[in-house]
């Protein structure tokens, strides 16, 4: 796919996996999620190299990678926007059109899922694609979505912003379809607004989920491309990490 530039987040450290490293290189069956997300990425055949963007020991991530990728440096963890506005003097070295945001944690995600929001994107023209997933309840299993962003729709239906867990009121955290993170944006119109962003929320952090509050605003179309929610999991604890070696070794069974 030409003209696509994949920004995959990875600065995040591994503190709750309690390790000393950074949280894209926890192995999920003798492979390191970052390297579960590459792979899927080469099955997408995009004509740009992804975008690292790396943290903590970054050394770490970029010795294991090689020359053959292309890093960004978050030097603060401040927010999942911050974190993308870190990637744009790389990504402005080449032309491109529509930007992907994939997260180094979710190692799940297909590479169908990966070309289907792209194809959404290019067939709608909309500022933003969005990859929601709907769970039953928030038990068993399904508790690791419990802390997500939830989508808010209005009255006829469409996306009218996400709000995060923390910042949510008691009826929003009853809210069953919450947000992965994975994104595809109009390029132009995502660097542009990047700028924007506020950090005036419970974590005062930069969200890129706020971008979809902006593109409401200017009654901006915004699509989605519904997703189940075995590829949205991703892990933060070692409970969770268990959660997801399960779901993987079913996946890989079918």
């Amino acid at each position: 796919m030409k003209h696509v530039q994949v920004v995959i987040l990875a600065a995040g450290k591994g503190t709750r996996m309690e390790s000393d490293g950074p949280k894209a290189l926890t192995v999920l069956k003798d492979k390191p999620f970052l390297s579960h997300v590459l792979d899927t990425l080469k099955e997408v055949s995009l004509e740009l190299h992804p975008i690292i963007v790396v943290g903590h020991e970054k050394e770490k991530i970029t010795n294991l990678l090689g020359s053959s990728y292309r890093f960004a440096e978050q030097n603060e963890q401040l927010g999942t926007g911050h974190a993308v506005m870190t990637a744009h003097g790389d990504a402005h070295s080449n032309h491109h059109t529509t930007v992907v945001v994939l997260y180094a944690d979710h190692p799940l995600v297909s590479a169908a899922t990966i070309k289907r929001m792209i194809e959404k994107q290019e067939e709608t023209g909309a500022k933003i694609v969005m990859a929601p997933t709907h769970v039953p309840s928030f038990e068993g299993w399904y508790n690791t979505f419990l802390k997500w962003g939830r989508f808010k729709r209005d009255k006829k239906g469409g996306i009218e912003a996400i709000v995060e867990y923390k910042d949510a009121t008691d009826a929003e955290k009853e809210i069953k379809e919450v947000n992965p993170g994975y994104f595809v944006f109009d390029a132009e119109w995502m660097w542009r607004h990047l700028k924007n962003l506020k950090n005036e929320n419970a974590q005062g952090e930069y969200y890129l989920t706020d971008l979809a509050k902006i593109a409401f605003s200017e009654n901006a179309p915004i699509a989605s491309v519904e997703i189940p929610p075995e590829e949205a999991i991703g892990a933060n604890s070692k409970e969770e990490l268990v959660v997801l070696e399960k779901i993987y070794e079913q996946k890989n069974k079918s």
